[in-house]
């Protein structure tokens, strides 16, 4: 039987992963501002190519040498699935009670027919099945549809019964195939800005971003462990730090074409930097509240996208801010002045963070806790708490 998982916590990868939550919500929440109506911010969704690696490399850390039968691998899948499917099911969960809210609300004649039907386009019947079933993201539809951003669950759910199947074959012990796998992400990379022309697709190659990240992050791991690899000083650790931090807004502030794929190197060198806990922008990363970020990133990813589709009804009905639908990146664009767009951007991260503490500490936890129960059969409530899973 797989054992429990003893492996260590990167504790400033942990905080990254926070600060790549919060660009994400800054990416998707259109609104006037002084602050976010920038090239780098409408970048923000590189953050996502960043958890792809982020997770790669934790997973890998964790579970690469202990997942040597196949079922190991059907227990490792079984504990990803009470990780993440869960939060996805209820933030579905919710959209599905607004879409009946809709439908009651245009049959009663308190919205108006101009507003698109309920049940149709993104929001179908078709693609609420395949959300339930998480394959969303995996080019069955030729757009993004419910909670938009759970595409990316859907591909790395993917990533981990290919990375299971890698594992139980032992093949992660071939350094022949490390770097081979290494290459291909980063030639699924290259592939992905240079058809797509930029990194931003979702519902058509998203699954290649994902696969190529994951198992680059998952290579990282691999080639890190090794004895032989260098080990690196405290000035080359914190220098290299701040070097590829102002190499990232560079690259995120001035880029916007196939070129954008220069941005992977860095974020390589960002797991490859920061897995060691130590440096300059480490000691950043470790505080308190960016640790606290990092602990609800994943609530943070599913939630802000529902709350910013709440927040659009309630602003336009209540307060009279109305909003557009951008039918490319699925969310609402508040039409208002810029200082009141400062409050509403300032407002909606808090929201965000606050609801998303809720979620984690009633969904995520026990869910997780839930998960390892039925997968290992031992209900230590101490023991699993401590646990990443």
């Amino acid at each position: 039987m797989m054992p429990a998982n003893q492996s260590r916590r990167y504790v400033a990868l942990d905080g990254l992963r926070g600060i790549a939550a919060v660009l994400v919500v800054f990416y998707h929440l259109q609104v006037s501002n002084h602050f976010t109506h920038n090239l780098f911010f409408r970048n923000g969704y590189l953050a996502v190519d960043l958890f792809f690696l982020l997770s790669g490399f934790v997973i890998s850390s964790s579970y690469s040498h202990r997942i040597k039968s196949m079922p190991d691998a059907m227990r490792f899948i079984g504990l990803r699935f009470f990780r993440v499917y869960p939060m996805h099911l209820a933030t579905l969960l919710v959209l599905l009670g607004l879409e009946f809210l809709k439908l009651y609300s245009q049959s009663s004649g308190i919205i108006t027919a101009s507003d698109r039907p309920a049940f149709t386009g993104p929001n179908s019947w078709a693609s609420f099945i395949a959300n339930l079933g998480l394959v969303q993201g995996l080019g069955i539809f030729n757009y993004l549809s419910w909670n938009a951003p759970s595409w990316s669950i859907s591909c790395e759910f993917a990533a981990y019964l290919v990375f299971a199947l890698t594992a139980a074959g032992g093949l992660f012990r071939s350094k022949i195939l490390i770097l081979l796998l290494s290459l291909a992400g980063l030639g699924g990379f290259c592939f992905v800005a240079f058809t797509h022309g930029d990194l931003n697709s979702t519902y058509d190659l998203g699954i290649v971003r994902c696969l190529a990240g994951f198992f680059i992050g998952a290579c990282i791991f691999q080639t890190t462990q090794d004895s032989r690899f260098p080990k690196l000083s405290q000035t080359f650790i914190s220098s290299g730090q701040l070097t590829l931090v102002l190499l990232f807004f560079l690259i995120a502030g001035t880029i916007s074409d196939a070129k954008i794929v220069a941005v992977v190197p860095v974020f390589i060198g960002w797991v490859l930097l920061f897995q060691s806990d130590t440096g300059i922008l480490a000691r950043v990363l470790t505080t308190p509240a960016v640790q606290y970020l990092g602990k609800i990133s994943y609530s943070v990813y599913m939630v802000h996208y529902v709350f910013l589709y709440v927040e659009a009804i309630v602003l336009k009905r209540i307060f009279g801010i109305p909003s557009l639908f951008d039918s490319t990146m699925h969310v609402p664009v508040f039409q208002t002045d810029r200082w009141t767009g400062d409050f509403i951007l300032a407002a909606s991260l808090i929201g965000i963070v606050v609801i998303s503490g809720i979620t984690f500490r009633l969904i995520e936890t026990p869910s997780r806790i839930w998960g390892r129960e039925m997968v290992f059969g031992w209900s230590s409530r101490a023991r699993t708490l401590q646990q990443e899973s």
